[in-house]
């Protein structure tokens, strides 16, 4: 019998990372569960489905929460599972109303743990206003549930008049996290895995009704909601841009990241924008209100640490861009130069005003490293201002700081002295 023909099909099976909450899991949901449940409102796999009632409308949501350990700096899967369908419910506006919690057990779990975890959960939906109607409990044989797993279905209603969707993102848009990204995932994983690197932080989990309602109203404009949590602000800031087709611009330097969680990241080899986080919201806001919505979110305690870290644009459809600080410097650059050969050419090598930009693109070499460039522009600098302005000139003087400044940093303390020393006499002499 031919080769062919004795070939048995290799089997496509899942795997993690179809739950990590990117590409892979998008492709799970589109590519296979969206195939048997067509339903327009499962489609659009937003945080909750809204569906009309009575001349209203309901928002419902569904989440299940599997994590290890169960107890962890900052909370426990219960309070995870009820503010986690909280924050879902949030994420289209709505009030969280009503929740439904089902247990499954593993044979042997501690009931001491287990009463833990419901009180916690209990404390939670109470401290939001939100109550348990329904649940459901199954115990499964020793070795098969990792202790103890919890689904939570939240149902809230949605005031008239909010309109809190993806659908609505617009080039110019502002995008505002609500505070530092990260610490969920970094204190869970830390407290797992026994590292003593991050043992001070806590997770963000929390429910953040407070917060989210107080911005609410249709006349700031908060365009959309987001909870980044399994695959992070990256992810979502991806998702956006993908199903909007617009592009996103963010600025590395803007996104509120504790030391912590950024030292941690970096040794386990993590990019904190794609770490988990349970108690942060992402929105997109129209431009010209985005200061009215950081000045409210910063008042209430969840929010203290918001921040305005990037905007929605025309460019590059479909993609969310990471601005670095090297790339700031690689654009500024760009312009420098472009401004210094155009003076140049029009004003000539010695005019104030060429000089001024040679300082100033001597002081961006500087601020890159890169630090003969630097110095070649800073010494034409400071003779062309001598020459035409004067040893005693403040622009002068400017230069020769700049000079003793790319010294110090290049580690050439030597010639940061004699320089110095030149700077010094020239001071005398003005006074």
């Amino acid at each position: 019998m031919p080769d062919s023909e004795n070939h048995i099909p290799e089997v496509k099976r899942v795997t993690m990372a179809h739950g990590a909450g990117g590409r892979m899991s998008r492709d799970l949901i589109r590519s296979h569960i969206l195939r048997h449940f067509r339903h327009p409102t499962l489609s659009r796999l937003e945080d909750s489905a809204l569906f009309p009632v009575d001349g209203g409308r309901l928002a419902f949501t569904t989440d299940s929460y599997v994590i290890q350990p169960l107890f962890f700096p900052g909370g426990d899967i219960g309070k995870l599972a009820v503010s986690g369908t909280v924050n879902d419910l949030l994420c289209v506006g709505a009030r969280p109303l009503y929740l439904s919690l089902g247990l499954i057990v593993e044979e042997g779990f501690s009931l001491d743990d287990l009463d833990r975890i419901l009180a916690s959960a209990s404390k939670e939906a109470l401290g939001v206003g939100v109550e348990v109607l329904c649940g459901d409990t199954k115990v499964v044989e020793r070795g098969k549930g990792d202790g103890l797993f919890v689904n939570t279905s939240g149902i809230g209603v949605v005031p008239a008049g909010v309109e809190i969707t993806p659908e609505n993102v617009q080039v110019g848009d502002a995008i505002v996290v609500t505070g530092p990204i990260g610490d969920h995932g970094i204190a869970v994983l830390s407290q797992r895995e026994g590292f003593g690197f991050a043992s001070q932080l806590k997770s963000d989990c929390a429910s953040l009704l407070s917060l989210v309602q107080s911005v609410l109203d249709p006349s700031l404009q908060v365009r959309c909601l987001r909870d980044p949590t399994r695959g992070g602000l990256g992810t979502i800031l991806a998702e956006i841009a993908l199903d909007r087709q617009v592009g996103i611009r963010v600025e590395e330097e803007k996104i509120p990241i504790r030391d912590e969680v950024r030292g941690a990241s970096e040794l386990l080899g993590l990019d904190p924008l794609y770490v988990a986080n349970e108690g942060k919201m992402v929105l997109f806001v129209a431009q010209k209100r985005t200061g009215d919505v950081l000045s409210i979110l910063k008042k209430d305690s969840m929010g203290k640490q918001s921040a305005l870290i990037g905007q929605v644009v025309d460019d590059h459809p479909g993609l969310a861009v990471l601005r670095t600080k090297q790339k700031q410097y690689e654009d500024a650059e760009h312009l420098f130069r472009e401004a210094l050969e155009g003076r140049k050419l029009k004003l000539g090598d010695d005019h104030p005003d060429t000089l001024e930009t040679k300082n100033d693109l001597a002081v961006l070499y500087k601020e890159q490293g890169k630090y003969d460039e630097a110095e070649t522009l800073l010494l034409e600098s400071i003779e062309g201002r001598r020459l035409k302005l004067g040893d005693t000139h403040p622009h002068t003087l400017e230069s020769l700081n700049n000079l003793i400044d790319l010294y110090e940093a290049w580690d050439k303390p030597e010639k940061a002295e004699e320089w110095r020393a030149k700077l010094s006499k020239t001071e005398a002499v003005t006074e």
